[in-house]
Parts: structure tokens; sequence; C-alpha cells
């Protein structure tokens, strides 16, 4: 809510008006003093009736109004904080992109998602850009599932994401399993980048590609790089958004040839109301090794799997399940799995927002000539800090456990990252 730039209000015009301890309590800026050291100290009740008070009292101004509409809408009475901020916009046009702003959020806390983003789309129209970007950021979060876009407005869109951070299980084993002195914890330095965008004269065409790179530091054999490009034609048909297309992907593993990819998939999504939806999606791949020493990963793998998504005023939920099914050349790559999936993501404010997502999987490797069962449960927490001018810093703790009845297959992990990322 910008705190800063509301307590530099206050103590401008306190500080303007001559304020002293000694003042009249009629005295309209000595009520805003009292109402500006209340906000401080976080007792907002007291707060917004001191501002009501210098109101009351004669105070002009937009500073009275915006801290009074701060002070109720952070004590939860998100309905007066819609009215103040309204009459602050009308009244004040060099205010009305902040007051604008804050409509939305207190509109967003009353689940009236579509009124928020028309005041947010108000905000990032007007002439101040730390405003604009906040409001940008906010229309983001609260965009429902995006239709096809119109025929006259082409976006391309670029994504660079760089991050670093320390894995204590680079090749998924219980380290007792290892040789005495070997280890496959380490540092890591990982990069990705995606360029997106439609083609055609209905923008119907959906083309992308994508590179990424990972490094760890004590564990080369394990070093990835890797490209995708990929193709989709999106179409509505009774509702629902579809998209169907087919990708390539080329793999590295130590600067060797690993894999090769080539897929199709059909994604299915189709909106609930105003803040949910649904969606369902096939993928299968056909993939070869590109190494002898590889043979082992070829075959075919296909994975189903449908997820609901919910967005409420203060963040997002997603549950999920996907199938998989996976029938390569060596029965120890053929697992068929079963995937339940759960996040939220909690909006503080438009610069913070927190994570905590949980995965359960369950393998079975049914082609052995004992078969063997595996269970994996994998936790995470994520933080993300975004900033005016369009990058994020993310700050991501994972921890995940494999149970198996081979005990050789049972492992605990512990991955740490921070990454700095930008959309274009």
């Amino acid at each position: 809510m910008l705190r800063r730039f509301q307590l530099a209000i206050a103590i401008w015009i306190a500080g303007a008006a001559g304020v002293s301890a000694s003042a009249s309590p009629a005295d309209p800026s000595a009520l805003f003093a009292e109402a500006s050291a209340a906000f401080a100290d976080g007792d907002y009740a007291t707060a917004a009736a001191r501002f009501a008070a210098a109101k009351a009292a004669g105070m002009k101004g937009p500073a009275v109004d915006y801290n009074r509409g701060v002070s109720h809408y952070r004590l939860g009475e998100f309905a007066e904080a819609e009215r103040i901020f309204r009459e602050l916009a009308a009244a004040y046009p060099q205010m009305r992109p902040l007051a604008e702003y804050n409509l939305g959020l207190a509109l967003l806390r009353q689940e009236r998602i579509v009124e928020a983003r028309q005041a947010f789309t108000r905000a990032r129209a007007g002439n101040d850009p730390a405003v604009a970007a906040l409001a940008e950021t906010m229309l983001e979060r609260t965009a429902p599932q995006e239709p096809i876009e119109p025929a006259d407005k082409v976006d391309w869109l670029g994504l660079f994401d760089f991050s670093v951070g320390y894995d204590d299980n680079v090749a998924l084993v219980d380290e007792a399993s290892l040789p005495a002195g070997l280890s496959t914890s380490s540092p890591m330095l990982e990069a990705f980048g995606l360029i997106r965008g439609r083609l055609g004269r209905s923008q119907s065409v959906r083309v992308d590609a994508s590179a990424y790179m990972m490094r760890y530091a004590n564990a080369r054999s394990f070093d990835q790089d890797g490209f995708q490009i990929g193709v989709a034609y999106l179409f509505d048909a009774g509702g629902w958004q579809l998209d169907a297309g087919s990708h390539y992907a080329y793999n590295l593993l130590a600067g060797d040839g690993f894999e090769r990819r080539l897929g199709a998939s059909l994604t299915a999504r189709h909106r609930v109301g105003e803040a949910a939806s649904v969606a369902l999606r096939y993928a299968r791949d056909d993939v070869a090794d590109l190494a002898p020493e590889y043979w082992y990963v070829k075959g075919t793998r296909d994975r189903v799997s449908v997820a609901f998504e919910q967005r409420g005023a203060r963040g997002m939920l997603e549950l999920g399940y996907v199938r998989e099914r996976n029938d390569r050349a060596e029965a120890s790559v053929s697992p068929e799995r079963h995937e339940l999936f759960a996040g939220y993501e909690y909006w503080l404010g438009a610069d913070w927002t927190l994570g905590v997502a949980g995965l359960l999987r369950k393998s079975r490797y049914g082609r052995l000539e004992v078969p063997r069962d595996e269970s994996l449960s994998q936790l995470s927490l994520t933080a993300t800090r975004s900033f005016g001018s369009g990058w994020q810093l993310v700050g991501q703790y994972r921890v995940g456990e494999n149970s198996s009845d081979d005990e050789t297959f049972e492992y605990e992990r512990n991955r740490f990252v921070l990454g700095l990322n930008r959309l274009f």
C-alpha cells in the first residue's frame, strides 16, 4: 500500500503546518499528526478516527483522505476504503492513478475481480510510472484464462531467468550407497530463456522456442543443456479453448548428445465463472537416444493430466492429477506413475508473493524381473519480490523424500535456488 508514500505526505503536511505538542485538540494539523503517529504504530483504528477528525476540523487536500482510506483498508473495512478512494479519484486528478490502484486492491478483497481489474487498468493508464508498474503486476495476477487474441493484436514475449543455488543430491541416490569420499551435493547455476508469439491473420498459430543450461560445480557429469521448438494451433469449441500442437526437443548431458524428443499435445481449457478454470491435457513423446551409451531412453512417454485453478482476492489455488506411462528400451526407466499436486500463491500487496506447493507421486516399475514400487513426496516454499522495472527476485527451497521397495533407490533431497527473471 505504498507506506513510504503515505508517511511522506503525512510528515510534509504536518511540518508545513508547524505542528507542536501544545497545539489545540481541534487543530486539524495536530489531529493529522496524531493520526500519522497512530498509523506508524499500527493502530489503524485510532488513525482512521483521527484522520476523519482532521477532515471534519477543516483540513483540505488529498493526504487526509488518502491516509484515511488506507487506514480503513488495513482494518479490513474494504467497503469504506472503496468509498473513500472513489471520492479521492474524483476530487483530485493528480492523485487519480494512486487512488484507482488502491481502489482496485479494496475491490479485490471484496472478491469483485472484474471491477478491480477495471480500476487497475485506469491506474495503469495514468501518468505515474511507478503506480502503472504496480497496476500492471496486479492485472497479470488477476487475469482470467487468456482467450485467443484478436486479429489486430500481435503479442510476442520473451522470458529470461538466471538462478544460482545448491542441490544436496544431484544424482537422486542415497549417499550411503556411493563409494567413500564421493558425493553428489553441489552448488549449481541455471539459465533459461523463452520467446513466444502469434502468427497468422487470426493470430491462432502460436510458436515458441526455449533453451536452458544447468551447471553443477561438483558434479559435472550431470551438466545439462537443451532447446525446444514448438508450434500450436489455438481455437474455440463449445466453450472450450483448445490448443493442439507439436514440439521438438534436443538435450545434452555433460556436453554430449543424450536424447531427442518429438511430441504432440492437446490441451482443452474451460472457464468456470470469472475466476476459475479447468484444463485437460494429453501429451505423447517419441524419444530417441543420441549416443549408443544412452540406448535405454529410447521409446515413448504418454501423459494425461487434469488441473483446476481458482483465483481469489489474495491469491491463487491450483490442484491437479497426472497419469504417466513410459515404454522405453530399458525396464528400469519405464515407470507407470500417478501424481497429485497442489499449490497456493498468496499475494502480499503488489510487490511480494509467497507460495507453497506439494507433490505426491507413486511409481511402479512393473517390467522389472522383480517389480519395484516407489513413492515420492515433495514440498516447496517460494518467495517472489517484484520490481517496477519488470524484474523479479525469486527464492525457493524444495525438500523431497523417495521411498522404495529396494532401499538402493531410497533418498532425500534438499534444493535451494535464488533467481532473477524478467518478461520482455
